[in-house]
């Protein structure tokens, strides 16, 4: 066969049909074994050309049947074992792995999200179709939550896809009482919710008292002081006129609203399944917050409460909100004689 022909193949293989499932059982197997080469070999060979295609493959036979136990069992023995590989922690936590990992979620979502719009219901019914007190059921409800919730932090545009809001919503239908791992599903599912954007989760269901022994035998503890996100991703909006989700935007030195809000910056945390974007962009993103807020931050509160103090002439001990954080010094009734630029 010539070398073109044999490319051609290669990204454009014939379907497997009956042995799909085969497949992806398979890499989730190799996957597992006790070695970071196979590991991270596996996931790269599932975000190649030849592995979008079985993707597909699988995709379009979950969306082409019925909703109901045919689509349920192709889910079970095709994107089960895939979801598990991509969204297993090795996978996810290795910055060898974060492209192919965000190639296979692109592809997942598809152009526009119309990808997602076919196949996040079908994954959403199934969740809602195991039986969740047990720990099989549990954990993979468990693993289509971890997809959704990375899916919906790597592909950015899922937040104004306006068709998977109502699928996200009914994401609600999950929490019970009687749930394996409630705590658990219930933290991923406000995160998949904050990371579209949309308020946090908090139904009549979740309400109810939720046996405590079984939560502190069965799920993890989560202890998260809540951080507000930058810009319009705020629960309460931008905090100022400098305050933007795109860190291209930010003006470096302060504007008068930054100098005169209330509000506290935004300043991300180290955990990066925390941050508002994704990937290499959230990690520049980090950094330049973190190096503006140690440098010119320090400038920002230091006219802060300078000019509270001459608003306030009559508290001068007290600064109403703000806490001096760093060594000063202020020259008074200052009388500028000329300005030279060198």
């Amino acid at each position: 066969m010539p070398p073109k022909a044999a490319k051609e193949n290669d990204r454009n293989p014939a379907k497997l049909g009956y042995a799909l499932p085969k497949f992806f059982q398979t890499a989730w197997e190799l996957f597992q074994e006790d070695d970071a080469n196979v590991s991270q070999e596996i996931v790269k060979l599932l975000a190649s050309d030849g592995g979008l295609v079985r993707i597909k493959e699988a995709t379009e036979i979950t969306t082409n049947s019925s909703k109901g136990q045919d689509s349920f069992d192709s889910i079970d023995e095709s994107f089960v074992p895939l979801l598990n590989t991509i969204t297993h922690e090795a996978a996810v936590k290795s910055p060898l792995l974060e492209s192919p990992v965000g190639r296979i979620h692109n592809c997942l979502f598809g152009p526009n999200g119309d990808r997602a719009c076919q196949l996040y219901p079908y994954l959403t019914a199934y969740a809602k179709s195991l039986e969740r007190t047990t720990s099989e059921g549990s954990k993979k409800a468990i693993t289509v939550l971890k997809f959704f919730h990375k899916a919906a932090d790597i592909n950015s545009n899922a937040k104004v896809t306006e068709p998977l809001v109502p699928i996200i919503e009914s994401l609600a239908d999950l929490i019970s009482d009687d749930m394996s791992d409630a705590a658990e599903e219930g933290y991923l599912i406000d995160r998949i919710r904050s990371r579209m954007g949309l308020g946090r989760l908090i139904p009549s269901k979740q309400d109810k008292n939720i046996d405590r022994n079984k939560q502190t035998q069965k799920a993890n503890v989560h202890f998260e002081i809540f951080r507000d996100l930058p810009g319009n991703l705020g629960a309460n909006g931008s905090r100022h006129d400098n305050d933007h989700e795109d860190i291209e935007n930010i003006e470096i030195l302060p504007t008068s609203q930054e100098i005169e809000s209330t509000r506290s910056e935004y300043l991300p945390v180290f955990d990066r399944s925390r941050l508002h974007k994704a990937g290499l962009e959230g990690l520049i993103d980090r950094q330049f917050r973190l190096l503006r807020e140690d440098t010119v931050g320090q400038l920002r509160d230091a006219v802060r409460e300078e000019r509270y103090r001459l608003m306030n002439p009559q508290n001068q001990h007290h600064i109403s909100g703000y806490q001096e954080r760093a060594r000063k010094n202020v020259y008074r009734n200052v009388h500028l004689e000329d300005i030279i630029f060198s």
